[in-house]
């Protein structure tokens, strides 16, 4: 990259890593990027940075590539199977994949942007209006497609076209499900009518039943994992964050606020962010009622993206 994207990504990492040192002065340098400088809109909804060090983000009016000068924007005429793009994805080929609202997918490969063949066979299986569930979508080395979708559970698309719900086969498919996949990536399956307070974490094909505390009834429409480490597991429903350490021992916290993000970056500190509370940090994922850090408080913060050169993205 060029080091005008060097310069921002440095004085970001350098303020925080005064602020981790213990220095009492706190000050950050932030650039603020918008349609005018580029953007195809002023709402984005994700960020990546890519195997080449590009950074890509979802807007509601197409996909960008910023390469630290200039931004490329892409829309449907080039590809794009709808404008507004809520995820993107860089799988083990470099494909980068744009996951839209409606659920269709389309990837850039080769500098093109190909739209998914087996999409229309995606809107059969769904019967109920499609919404991805943000942070559930992975491409494996077989090229068997995952997307989680709001109520529905987990679709799984091979690459011949076979497409089924994972757990359907199971007792009880509308369990709610965890999965987790290659490099530890977690998807979240829950629907409309799930009846237990339980979750199944599943780990190569082996579950393991969570038990969770306080589980709420009512459907949620934001639901994440994550793991912290070997042995811990993060999950999210409604404004309650359980703490899962080796399967057994779980803590579950109450927050003020519904998570409408929730990752956790190289540091293995885990970020929050809920409607219009900004970005809350806890320092190597260790939960309590205050975060170490506030970030952009005030703002909605709908992702946040840790850049080979430590420097954070913030998504608004």
């Amino acid at each position: 990259m060029n080091r005008f994207y060097l310069s921002i990504s440095f004085s970001l990492v350098f303020c925080l890593a005064l602020f981790l040192s213990g220095a009492k002065a706190q000050s950050y340098a932030l650039r603020h990027y918008d349609a005018n400088d580029g953007l195809p809109s002023s709402d984005v909804f994700h960020a990546i940075q890519d195997s080449k060090g590009y950074i890509w983000f979802a807007t509601d009016n197409g996909v960008s590539k910023f390469n630290g000068y200039e931004f490329t924007n892409y829309d449907i005429s080039d590809g794009l199977a709808k404008n507004t793009v809520l995820e993107i994805f860089e799988d083990r080929k470099g494909r980068i994949w744009f996951i839209s609202i409606t659920a269709t997918l389309s990837y850039f490969e080769n500098g093109k942007i190909y739209p998914f063949k087996y999409n229309k066979l995606l809107t059969e299986e769904i019967k109920i209006k499609p919404v991805p569930l943000k942070s559930s979508f992975f491409v494996d080395s077989l090229d068997n497609v995952f997307m989680g979708i709001e109520g529905f559970g987990i679709v799984s698309i091979s690459a011949s076209g076979e497409i089924k719900r994972l757990g359907q086969d199971e007792k009880d498919p509308h369990i709610n499900r965890v999965y987790e996949f290659p490099n530890k990536k977690l998807l979240v399956s829950y629907y409309y009518k799930y009846r237990k307070k339980t979750f199944q974490y599943i780990k190569e094909k082996v579950s393991i039943p969570l038990k969770l505390a306080d589980l709420p009834f009512r459907f949620l429409k934001h639901s994440f994992a994550t793991t912290l480490g070997d042995n811990k597991i993060i999950i999210s429903r409604g404004r309650i964050i359980y703490e899962i350490n080796n399967y057994l021992d779980v803590k579950n916290f109450t927050n003020t606020f519904t998570p409408h993000w929730l990752s956790k970056d190289k540091e293995n500190n885990l970020w929050i962010c809920g409607r219009n509370t900004g970005a809350w940090r806890f320092d190597k994922g260790v939960i309590k009622e205050n975060p170490d850090l506030k970030l952009l408080e005030g703002y909605n913060v709908s992702s946040i993206l840790q850049d080979n050169k430590h420097g954070y993205w913030f998504t608004t």
